[in-house]
């Protein structure tokens, strides 16, 4: 596995969205807490992420990909 390069000098420290991207309640806010990800780059990760999420046989490497996956939807 590769590790990301730690870029909190210059981006500031990861947030995590407070809700759950697969959520009802996610979709109503308007706006981005992290890097200004757009409305369709959110709608672009979450598709691709439940075609690659199928693919993984292990339940809790799923579940762990899915926590991380809000770090990006923040």
């Amino acid at each position: 596995m590769k590790a990301l390069p730690v870029l909190d000098g210059e981006l500031g420290k990861l947030v995590r969205s407070e809700i759950d991207p697969f959520s009802p309640d996610y979709w109503t806010r308007r706006e981005s807490v992290q890097w200004e990800a757009w409305l369709t780059h959110r709608i672009k990760y979450l598709c691709g992420f439940v075609v690659v999420s199928r693919l993984v046989e292990d339940d809790k490497k799923r579940e762990a990909a899915r926590d991380a996956l809000r770090y990006l939807m923040a």
